[in-house]
């Protein structure tokens, strides 16, 4: 992946580069076998519409993914292992890939705030006067707005997903925050911050394909999860609806070790030798019912 590496310097404060970097962040670089998700999934998560990565590349080639596919990529997996269904996942999808730029009245109004918009880009009133909005004919996801967002920025972003409400998508940021203030779109943001969530950091996941990697990004949003207890929730919102028991192991007052117990019921016994042969870091108890199989209980450890 370092050949695929950004400088997040050429871009920090250049809003003036926005349209470039919009085309360098679509430009298909990497590999599938550059993100940390299992080949199965990538074929699942195609089938059912999760990812549309169009084969542009000469017949027989691998299809390569942009750095917006990444992105996304890596946030159907932390959805899938927080209990995300396809259906609630494509909700989510509809809303980062929904095009900022088509609703012209609304583009209008975020425009009037033309000292403020100045002020944070760098750009001149008289700029922005010049920009006439009905003859803007490019699009402009929301997903590669939060993108150059936290490029030119270098702050520290996460995206909050709820359940309850896939559609809705709350970014937040130092920058963003200001943003809703100056809009008075705080009454909506505070409505949702106390709704039960999932939180991603956009920044962890770009981080992996930017020069300096963590170091890159200004602290502007408090984390509140550790990264410890992030992890452990994560565990129980996995299949949680085979849950049976997770235990904790402590060593020096410090979580060390999860041993999640999962119980499902066995239809095929193919599934069985399928789990066998996938050599996870797990125990499974086999248990029967007059001689044929009625449920497995797979305990699985992970080491914190």
């Amino acid at each position: 992946m370092s050949n695929n590496k950004l400088d997040i310097l050429k871009y920090k404060g250049n809003f003036d580069k926005a349209i470039y970097l919009q085309q360098k962040l679509n430009e298909r670089v990497f590999s599938k076998t550059e993100i940390d998700v299992v080949y199965s999934d990538f074929t699942n998560w195609e089938r059912n519409g999760l990812l549309d990565i169009s084969d542009n590349t000469e017949k027989g080639s691998h299809k390569k993914l942009s750095y917006v596919d990444y992105v996304w990529v890596s946030i159907v997996k932390e959805l899938r292992s927080f209990g995300f269904t396809y259906d609630e996942i494509k909700l989510v999808k509809k809303t980062l890939f929904s095009d900022m730029l088509k609703d012209k009245e609304q583009v209008k109004e975020v425009l009037s705030k033309k000292e403020y918009i100045a002020k944070k880009s760098g750009n001149t009133i008289d700029d922005l006067d010049k920009l006439d909005v009905n003859e803007i004919n490019f699009q402009f996801i929301m997903i590669e707005f939060l993108m150059i967002n936290i490029m030119g920025f270098a702050e520290k972003t996460v995206i909050q997903c709820f359940k309850d409400e896939p559609e809705v998508v709350i970014p937040l940021s130092k920058n963003i925050i200001e943003d809703y203030q100056e809009v008075n779109a705080t009454d909506f943001f505070l409505r949702f911050i106390n709704k039960s969530h999932v939180c991603i950091s956009l920044t962890d996941i770009m981080q992996n394909f930017i020069d300096q990697g963590e170091g890159a990004f200004e602290s502007g949003y408090p984390s509140v999860l550790s990264k410890h207890e992030h992890n452990i929730l994560k565990a129980i919102r996995h299949n949680y609806q085979d849950l049976k028991s997770i235990n904790i192991r402590f060593k020096d007052s410090k979580a060390k070790m999860l041993e999640i117990k999962m119980m499902k019921k066995v239809q095929v016994e193919s599934r069985i030798l399928e789990l066998i042969k996938n050599g996870e870091y797990s125990t499974i108890e086999i248990n029967t019912v007059d001689g044929n199989i009625s449920h497995y209980e797979k305990t699985e450890k992970i080491k914190l």
